[in-house]
């Protein structure tokens, strides 16, 4: 569609923009040809627009032949015999034109007039084509490149998105894994204990295909899952695992990414409380400041088992997630004060008006212990 005739407002400016031109004509055949001013008025003014309206074929020249296609020798004579073509076509019209005004008042003036400015008519045919096709082409040469700013945005938004979902598939089959190898353990040792984990693990992944597909879910839909996963987790360690949750009302409103504290959660269980004999606490803490979603997860660890408590695939997860759903606009932390690891997440904090939680909401209060 040509990008003038598809919206008014610039063809109205465009139009608006040939009234001068109008004038200049006005004014060159009522010196030259010694005819009054409402005679050239009424003569050039309707030629001006109709040269306006055969001016806007221009575009279509210029994406049919673009300059970079034909190279500067091939261009410049097409552009100028199209030129040509169209001033010659509107001294044409404007005869015909003159000659309809004649008859319709009874006058020879009309015709006498155009006649004598034959010449000025095609001069300024060439000069308003020309003009017109360098506008069209600076018009398509920025079509053409926001075209490609938009095709590179959606490239970046396709391989974003491809990207976060690679992400979101390495969490399913890391927890799965862990899972596997707890219900193989539980076989021989506790056969009610593994088929109830495998019921608690298929309620689980059911819930997270329907909330892995969104790219925002409120954050208690996120603590919804954690309570299933806990409840995964609880039967591998029974009393050892203590999980507590401090949520503030106005945090549970907020959007997260899926998923996003699962890992972190994960981590603390198989990375903390799992190497300490004696087990101990998961905490999962939630505030909301003006702009900001702060969420915490901290656990126990034993400082003298080697390695770093809270290390691995799920953190690194966690920190590309973010990168791509937030760019630079998040904060992640690590750090560890004596037997105490902690992970502390900023986001933006975006309100969640209407979603459906698929189970019953979890107690909410300013401290609340899961």
């Amino acid at each position: 569609m040509h990008p003038i005739l598809g919206h008014s407002g610039r063809l109205f400016a465009y139009l608006g923009a040939w009234l001068p031109v109008a004038g200049l004509l006005s004014t060159l055949v009522h010196l030259q040809q010694k005819v009054d001013w409402l005679a050239a008025v009424i003569l050039t003014v309707p030629l001006t627009m109709i040269y306006a309206f055969i001016c806007l074929s221009a575009w279509y020249l210029v994406s049919f032949f673009p300059i970079g296609r034909l190279g500067a020798l091939r261009f410049i004579p097409l552009y100028f015999v199209a030129s040509l073509a169209s001033a010659l076509l509107w001294l044409g019209l404007g005869r015909v034109f003159a000659g309809g005004l004649d008859r319709i008042l009874v006058s020879g003036e009309f015709i006498r007039a155009f006649s004598g400015s034959a010449v000025l008519f095609v001069s300024m045919g060439l000069i308003l084509h020309i003009s017109a096709t360098a506008v069209h082409y600076t018009l398509h040469a920025a079509e053409q490149s926001g075209e490609v700013t938009r095709r590179a945005l959606e490239l970046e938004i396709l391989a974003r998105e491809a990207q976060i979902k690679a992400l979101k598939m390495q969490i399913s089959p890391h927890f799965l894994f862990n899972s596997l190898n707890s219900i193989s353990a539980l076989t021989t040792r506790d056969p009610a204990a593994a088929r109830r984990m495998c019921l608690l693990l298929a309620a689980f992944f059911r819930r997270t295909l329907a909330l892995g597909t969104r790219d925002r879910i409120a954050l208690e839909e996120e603590i919804n899952l954690l309570h299933d996963f806990v409840g995964i987790e609880k039967v591998r360690f029974g009393e050892r695992l203590e999980v507590d949750f401090h949520l503030e009302k106005a945090a549970v409103q907020c959007l997260v990414p899926p998923l996003i504290l699962q890992p972190l959660v994960e981590n603390a269980i198989n990375h903390g409380i799992a190497r300490i004999i004696e087990g101990g606490k998961v905490t999962v803490i939630a505030k909301r400041g003006p702009e900001k979603l702060s969420l915490t997860v901290q656990n126990d660890y034993d400082p003298e088992v080697t390695g770093e408590a809270g290390e691995g695939v799920g953190l690194r997860n966690v920190r590309e997630r973010l990168a791509s759903a937030f760019g630079g606009d998040f904060h992640l932390s690590v750090s560890d004060d004596k037997a105490l690891f902690r992970v502390h997440l900023m986001i933006p904090a975006q309100a969640a008006e209407k979603f459906e939680a698929q189970r019953p909401a979890p107690a909410v209060a300013e401290k609340s212990d899961a």
